[in-house]
This record gives structure tokens, sequence and C-alpha cells, in this order.
């Protein structure tokens, strides 16, 4: 019985070991907190970060009106999805793209000020967030 355990022992040491070998690295997901990280697929350039864009971002900065405005002429609006599910944004009224989960989305060259920034959930959950610029 004693050799049996030692064997099996051997053989679960011997295959993990196998395994750990032929493991590969788990590839970027997506899931990044930080907002100037870009994986393949999401959005570059004025809008960044987003999993799809429902605006041409050139017209959408225009068209941006901040709830309290600020003292600059153009600022960077951070957006963060803190849930585990991709979420579709609307800022100011203006659907302006989905955010995978976990991610930092960020929209460069908005007015600067404070913004209502209301996230969509899969399973229809809805809330608003008050957001201001950096």
């Amino acid at each position: 019985m004693r050799s049996f355990i030692l064997g099996f022992f051997a053989l679960v040491v011997a295959s993990s070991a196998v395994a750990a070998e032929r493991a590969l690295p788990f590839p970027d997901r997506g899931v990044s907190r930080d907002p100037y990280h870009n994986v393949e697929g999401y959005s570059t350039g004025a809008f960044e970060n987003f999993r799809r864009l429902y605006v041409d971002p050139a017209v959408a900065v225009t068209s941006l009106k901040p709830k309290v405005a600020g003292d600059k002429p153009a600022a960077d609006l951070v957006v963060e999805n803190t849930t585990s599910a991709w979420a579709f944004v609307t800022v100011s009224g203006l659907k302006i793209g989905q955010i995978g989960p976990l991610r930092t989305a960020v929209m460069h060259g908005v007015p600067s000020g404070s913004y209502d920034v209301s996230f969509e959930l899969p399973n229809q959950r809805k809330f608003t967030e008050t957001l201001t610029t950096r």
C-alpha cells in the first residue's frame, strides 16, 4: 500500500511539472484599469479604450455640454467601468459607446466640467455617476 501511495504521489508531481512546462501565459483580455494601456480591438485617439463607439469623436466633442462648466477650455473625462460586465456609456444624454468589464476609458479634449455619465449593463441594470474632467 505504501509503495502504491508513493508511486501515485510521484505520478502527480511529474504530471504537474510537465503541465507547467506546457502552460501558456494567459492572454491579455482587456482587464486593465490603466487608461493609457490599449488592447487590440479597443478604440484609440480622442475616445480611448472603448470596445465600440457609437459616435464620431470629432462630432461628439463639439456636442457635449458639461452640467457644470470648468475653468479650462478642454480636458480629459475618465470613465471607469467598475462592474464585471460590459457597460453601455451615455454622457450628458449622448450614447458614446461600450466599455469592457473593469476597464477605464478616456475621452480627450472634451469641454472641462462635470458630466452625468450613465451606465447600462446587459442585465438591464442602470446607474448614473457625476464625473469631473481632469
